[in-house]
């Protein structure tokens, strides 16, 4: 197929914009649309490849098809996800709890769905997924073998129907299926744009908007079907050749980098969770990408024509090149390296590194494995066999020892079973007492007993400093659990409530799993349902939540903003504000997913530091009257 080399310039842009967006997810929010660049592009280049064999010979070699996509994929994929295992072996082992299935879904490529099921995104996991990237190929893999067994069964639809004699045959084979494709490729894009808005609509998780094959692979289609429109190079030529050299240059350069600083405008104001992402964003920047495609292919028309210099450098080439190695490193070696290294350093050594391996598996292991390498010792031996088998035996001896060292639960999970089985001996205990107290007929001292000190739910940040806010909190009750909401809180505080176990100080600190984001009245009301339902004589405390992967659109965040408001509307709430200390103390997260902050003691000492100060300042207020 004949290289256009302005093409090289979308994909080294989409491939930067992806990068940036990994490693500095809150500088370049949307960065992941260049996503969706290259899907456009790969939908684009692969449907052109096919065509241009058709045109040719009137069939598609879909055995060559496979063989070329299987050696461009898997080798370098080994090779990353064995060195990244390496890599791990010596790093914190929360990152190989589950690893045997992270492995599984990333060469089987299914990791989308994986994520989907497992609830992951860049932006919402307790410890990232050295993987998690990979979807990208999940859903490439999944058009490459689609769209393989679509165009063989239209082409022996078309052979049949057009007889060998006729003239013209492979030519009329063409046209047919180019007009076919562009009707199903139509078809299929419109289909997921429209689920991808009734989702959106629907407010359907959108860890499954953005990885599923179903919401996400419509650009590749778009791509398909604008080169079933721009397939033809006459009429670019014809295009080309009506505008004089010097308006050419300027329509050209003016166009395409307006269509460039939309797609950045695009990726700095939105973001994964605004639903104006899903409803226009991608698609928005799937159709700019046509239209950058679109003058790509203007440009490659009309360089005889008009005499013009190839915008393509030898960076941009050589970039292009190593791009497929250089995107699948740089992820898990900056996961990897921000676990101990601060975020310029791990973005650095990120970079560096995976530069010199893409150089690596791009001109010697890709080779290697093809038999193109051209190393005297390897050119006496079957290249491909033994390189195949050496490789597989390596990386199965790998795979085995990162294994027979992965855990069974994570850090986090540990920390929640270990505190669900703390606060059921602690409520046994609770029941005991109670149970000798109203032996002794002492109903009433018993609840003068029990009112005093806090009562103090949170969710999974608090699991972490639970004993130790036991133990610096004077007669506290802590109840900590992983994934819960603020919608569950008054059902407990009523069970206290009725075993009169509720007491003086009632703390809610929680808002990290909020609902802000999908609907702003969700957590105010429970909260008011809370503050109006609060028995009489006790005093509320909510303490503000934090989370550093976000900003002032995340519901957290607005959560927030909502809790700073109370104290002025009710005389018997306080409000600790965590999240000033947090932001003010960075180092509390370093080397976490900025969210929780276990195994920190001076994180720790800090927060329990925080909800002493507030008990003392809601001392000063009245309790609720009667």
């Amino acid at each position: 197929m004949e290289r256009i080399k302005g093409l090289n310039t979308i994909r080294m842009s989409a491939l930067l914009l992806i990068i940036i967006y990994h490693f500095f997810p809150k500088f370049l929010k949307a960065g992941f649309l260049g996503v969706d660049m290259l899907l456009v592009l790969s939908g684009f280049l692969m449907t052109r490849s096919i065509f241009t064999e058709i045109q040719k010979t009137g069939d598609f070699d879909y055995k060559n098809y496979f063989k070329k996509r299987f050696f461009r994929i898997f080798p370098t994929l080994f090779l990353m996800i064995g060195i990244t295992l390496i890599i791990s072996l010596f790093s914190n082992p929360d990152f190989l709890v589950d690893i045997d299935k992270q492995i599984a879904a990333t060469l089987g490529f299914v990791t989308n769905w994986y994520e989907i099921l497992s609830g992951g995104s860049y932006e919402a996991q307790f410890i990232d997924h050295l993987f998690l990237h990979t979807w990208y190929l999940s859903i490439e893999v999944f058009f490459y073998v689609l769209w393989a067994f679509v165009f063989i069964g239209l082409i022996k639809f078309n052979q049949k129907k057009i007889k060998s004699g006729e003239e013209k045959r492979n030519l009329k084979i063409f046209v047919h299926v180019k007009n076919q494709i562009l009707v199903i490729s139509f078809f299929i894009a419109l289909i997921g744009i429209i689920l991808m808005t009734v989702g959106i609509i629907k407010k359907q998780n959108i860890a499954y908007l953005y990885f599923s094959n179903l919401t996400r692979s419509y650009p590749l289609f778009i791509g398909s079907f604008i080169d079933c429109l721009f397939h033809n190079k006459k009429q670019f030529v014809r295009i080309a050749a009506s505008y004089n050299h010097a308006n050419f240059k300027k329509i050209l350069l003016r166009n395409t980098i307006i269509g460039f600083v939309i797609i950045l405008i695009l990726t700095f104001t939105l973001s994964y969770e605004k639903p104006f992402t899903y409803y226009l964003g991608i698609l928005m920047t799937s159709i700019l990408t046509c239209i950058l495609i679109y003058y790509a292919l203007l440009e490659h028309a009309a360089e005889k024509i008009h005499m013009l210099e190839s915008s393509e450098q030898k960076f941009n080439a050589h970039f292009n090149k190593i791009s497929y190695s250089l995107y699948l490193f740089h992820w898990p070696l900056f996961v990897l390296a921000k676990q101990s290294l601060p975020i310029f350093a791990s973005v650095l050594i990120a970079i560096i590194a995976s530069y010199f391996l893409a150089l690596f598996a791009t001109y010697i292991w890709e080779p290697a494995w093809q038999g193109k390498l051209n190393i005297h010792w390897l050119k006496t031996m079957n290249q491909k066999k033994y390189l195949l088998s050496s490789s597989i035996g390596v990386f199965l001896i790998i795979v085995i020892v990162t294994l027979s060292k992965a855990p069974w639960l994570s850090s986090m999970q540990e920390a929640l079973l270990r505190n669900s089985l703390m606060q059921s001996k602690d409520a046994a205990n609770n029941i005991i007492v109670k149970a000798e107290e109203q032996e002794h007929d002492a109903e009433e001292r018993a609840f003068q007993e029990s009112i005093k000190g806090a009562t103090i739910y949170g969710d999974s940040v608090m699991v972490g400093p639970r004993d130790y806010l036991q133990e610096i909190i004077p007669d506290s009750d802590v109840d900590a659990e992983g994934y819960r909401t603020l919608n569950e809180v008054y059902d407990l505080i009523k069970e206290k409530e009725d075993a009169n176990d509720l007491r003086e100080f009632v703390i809610i600190a929680m808002g990290t799993n909020s609902s802000f984001q999908d609907n702003k009245n969700a957590d105010a009301q429970n909260a008011e349902e809370i503050i109006a339902k609060l028995p009489a004589k006790h005093r509320l405390i909510f303490i503000t939540p934090y989370d550093g992967r976000g900003d002032a659109s995340w519901g957290s965040w607005q959560y927030r903003d909502y809790l700073l408001t109370l104290e002025d509307k009710y005389d018997f709430v306080t409000v600790g504000d965590w999240f000033d200390v947090a932001q003010k103390n960075p180092q509390f997260y370093e080397g976490t997913d900025l969210v929780h902050f276990y195994g920190n003691q001076d994180a720790y000492e800090a927060y329990g530091k925080l909800i002493l100060d507030t008990i003392e300042r809601a001392k000063e207020r009245p309790a609720k009257p009667e």
